[in-house]
């Protein structure tokens, strides 16, 4: 079945919206209508169309293309379906929003629903998509009318904000496109925006800001019909009306209006932007960035600029986390998405060839704040602060962990007494338990400690020399016997770093270096290469 030309008014089509999963007309049959008519109608939806939706058919359309919902053929099955992904999460009208694991329609309830062939499943006013049939990991989406969710009229308002920089509005987007889109490319090809604009997919918010980005790199600014501080506050009022509706352009437009040079200098940041930024993370994990779309039955060029937006996301809150000395708002087990590569930037977000440096740059950056992630979440949290101005909470956790490991030991110990060297001893155990300890004294020399180490914290390191060279000189083969040196080796080198730097650790290593000399100097089995460790 041939696509139809998005571009062409003719071919947009106002269909009667779905009722029930036994409803007369089905998302399913909506691709079919779309090549039986061919009328022009407007592409405005109001709240008095509340029972209409505007639906443009076109085989893998751009993302700002009115939402595409493929009819799959009979022969198609549910893999199949997926494999060949056509669907959209944008429907102008529509709010589309990610279900939670957690949330009151329960996933696993979901599953349960009679989906249609279209994966689709409610009435107008209710209606559930499903774009990843998963066990364990599903992906759901619910719609509403826009109406439904108090928006306002003339987000789509594009005349306004022509209005504003008229008559200036094409060389505003080729400064646009020339300085802001490289550095930051969130945004499709201009050529697929402009299509975009031309069937008024594209909120004025978004418009807005792209004008204003592009006015920084005028050689002669001419006059426009409101100042900038209008348009600036144009945008915020807009993108905040915008979050009850979120859709990927509300993320776009706020992402752009945060990158928007200060009218005036100020410190240490521009009113409320760090309230922006939680909204921004807010409205994201709503729609759904936080989840991996790959396996998601969407088009492919969807996939691409949800991952770029969520990274655009992550980076907007952790750096700004990090100037203002804030907790991120995004903690790094609750999304699942893709690192992003230079081919997420491909097809609909086109960059010429002489750019491709600063999208790679992008990228980079974005796995550099991974870092920065890291970096904030390991030494700027208050529960890490905390801990160093009560020192001895730090050394108690530490003298915990070594009578715990001194009591596996022992039993370890026991163990071998028992039955080491027999089949029934368990040697990668004791291998796992020495890896175990030792990454514990790794961990013990990366901190500042400040208060009184007990007493016995020496016996338990002690008791772990002892163990492991009886132990090595109980090997029974080669391999037994090269893995116990090595991990001996290791052991010794962490108790001279220790001893350098906790008093507690110095008698263990005089008594482990004196063991190691004695029995390599005699006809022990131990090689005399330890003496020299």
């Amino acid at each position: 079945m041939p696509a139809i030309d998005v571009t062409d008014p003719r071919n947009n089509v106002l269909v009667t919206a779905v009722g029930g999963a036994g409803s007369d007309v089905s998302w399913s049959k909506v691709s079919l209508l779309a090549h039986c008519v061919a009328t022009e109608v407007s592409p405005t939806v109001t709240a008095s169309q509340s029972s209409h939706e505007e639906i443009t058919h076109a085989r893998d359309p751009p993302i700002s293309d009115i939402a595409c919902i493929h009819s799959p053929s009979k022969s198609d099955d549910a893999t199949t379906s997926y494999v060949q992904p056509n669907y959209r999460t944008y429907v102008p009208g529509r709010t589309v929003l990610y279900a939670g694991f957690s949330s009151d329609q329960d996933v696993n309830l979901l599953r349960h629903l009679p989906f249609d062939e279209a994966q689709s499943f409610g009435t107008d006013n209710w209606r559930v998509w499903k774009a990843f049939p998963h066990e364990t990991a599903p992906a759901y989406f619910t719609s509403y009318p826009d109406f439904l969710l108090d928006c306002r009229a003339g987000i789509y308002d594009l005349e306004t904000v022509e209005g504003m920089v008229h008559p200036h509005q094409a060389s505003l987007m080729d400064l646009y496109y020339s300085y802001v889109h490289p550095q930051y490319p969130i945004l499709e090809s201009r050529d697929t925006l402009e299509r975009a604009i031309r069937a008024r997919s594209v909120p004025s918010s978004l418009l807005a800001g792209m004008y204003v980005a592009a006015t920084s790199f005028l050689d002669d600014p001419p006059e426009f019909s409101v100042t900038l501080e209008d348009m600036y506050t144009f945008i915020f009022k807009s993108v905040t009306y915008e979050a009850r509706t979120p859709s990927l352009r509300t993320i776009q437009a706020i992402l752009l209006y945060m990158q928007l040079p200060p009218l005036r200098v100020r410190e240490p940041n521009h009113p409320g932007f760090w309230a922006l930024t939680s909204q921004v993370v807010a409205l994201a994990q709503e729609i759904g960035l936080h989840a991996d779309p790959g396996k998601w039955n969407i088009a492919p060029s969807e996939r691409k600029i949800r991952r770029v937006l969520w990274w655009a996301t992550y980076m907007q809150d952790k750096w700004l986390a990090h100037w203002l000395g804030m907790p991120s708002h995004i903690k790094n087990d609750q999304f699942n998405v893709e690192p992003l590569s230079v081919d997420d930037f491909s097809e609909q977000l086109q960059i010429d060839a002489t750019l491709a440096p600063s999208v790679e740059g992008f990228v980079e950056l974005t796995y550099l704040t991974t870092i920065l992630s890291n970096v904030l979440d390991s030494l700027y949290t208050s529960q890490h602060h905390a801990l160093l101005t009560r020192p001895n909470k730090v050394i108690t956790d530490y003298v915990l962990l070594l009578a715990y490991y001194g009591i596996v030991i022992s039993i370890q110990r026991a163990l071998f007494s028992c039955v080491g060297g027999t089949s029934y001893y368990d040697i990668e155990r004791e291998g796992l338990l020495f890896r175990q300890l030792f990454a514990v004294f790794e961990e013990l020399l990366q901190q500042e400690f400040e208060g009184l180490w007990l007493s016995y914290c020496k016996p338990n390191i002690a008791i772990l020399g002892t163990f492991m060279i009886t132990a090595l000189l109980s090997s029974t083969d080669d391999e037994v016997y090269i893995a116990r040196r090595s991990a001996l080796d290791q052991y010794r080198g962490l108790l001279d770093l220790m001893a350098e730097r906790l008093d507690f650790a110095a008698l263990p290593r005089l008594r482990l270096n004196l063991l190691v000399e004695r029995f390599s100097s005699s006809d022990s089995g131990i090689d005399p290469a330890l003496r020299q460790n």
